[in-house]
């Protein structure tokens, strides 16, 4: 018997895939949307092509990873998982691995050419792609490995990470929006830039967020510390004033303050 399921009408992977190829040209300072669009419309074309024959959801999905992992060499992160590139669209394209963001917007871009309709969902630690399917309800696929995942080994996962009384519901894997694909790809990107100590294009990231969250005291501390390593500093003081006021009891006040004034004084030196 058949079951009806929906995913949500409004995420336009398409629009998201342009964003974040737009992001990678604008941190990469350089164009590299249109040379990636043809590439997967290559592999759109070839998709098409050798899903169009099947009938099942299973046949689909089946030659489809065949595809993407045995001719297209698609794999986990294994070298250099915490490196920027895992979340460029265009280099993830070249190394054939990326983050699970990436990862699950390219395979979700592919797989429409298919004709199955898919969405992203947010979960613990990961993001996967939720699949419609008539027979069985959603299914869930880690688009990392190419791999299935049964409910109970989710909420098993999820047990892992929040405790064993936790529980994990249909609620809490609805499709996220574009804007939060989209966010969850700066913040990992962010945090990667960070880490290599490359703040100009973190600070970029940050300001991405800003403009789509509006003003989180959170990314607003954030971007004061860019600011700051940037030594834009009269900047830097201004989203801390505005972090204070707004959470001024936060474990961080403190140590902002005490930054504050040191930045104070060495304004004082360059004047």
């Amino acid at each position: 018997m058949s079951r009806e399921v929906n995913l949500t009408a409004t995420f336009d992977i398409k629009s998201v895939t342009g964003q974040a190829l737009e992001l990678s040209s604008r941190l990469q300072r350089k164009f590299v949307t249109a040379k990636t669009l043809m590439l997967l419309d290559k592999w759109a074309w070839d998709v098409a092509q050798r899903t169009a024959y099947y009938d099942s959801l299973d046949a689909r999905l089946a030659a489809f990873n065949e595809f993407f992992y045995g001719e297209l060499e698609f794999k986990a992160q294994a070298e250099n998982c915490l490196s920027p590139d895992n979340g460029l669209v265009d280099k993830v394209l070249l190394q054939q691995a990326g983050s699970p963001i990436v990862m699950s917007m390219l395979y979700l871009y592919l797989l429409q050419y298919s004709e199955v309709s898919g969405e992203l969902v947010e979960y613990p630690g990961a993001v996967l792609v939720k699949l419609a399917d008539p027979q069985q309800g959603y299914r869930y696929i880690d688009a990392t490995e190419g791999r299935e995942l049964s409910f109970s080994e989710m909420e098993a996962r999820y047990r892992g990470i929040k405790g064993d009384l936790a529980r994990l519901d249909s609620e809490m894997l609805k499709g996220i929006s574009e804007d939060e694909a989209m966010g969850r790809l700066l913040l990992g990107l962010k945090a990667a830039y960070i880490r290599e100590e490359k703040f100009a294009e973190a600070l970029i990231c940050s300001e991405r967020l800003l403009a789509m969250n509006g003003d989180d005291p959170f990314e607003v501390r954030d971007r004061g510390f860019l600011l700051q390593q940037l030594e834009c500093f009269p900047l830097a003081v201004k989203d801390f004033e505005f972090f204070l006021d707004k959470c001024p009891d936060d474990p961080s006040a403190p140590l902002l303050k005490t930054q504050m004034r040191q930045m104070a004084s060495e304004q004082v030196v360059f004047h």
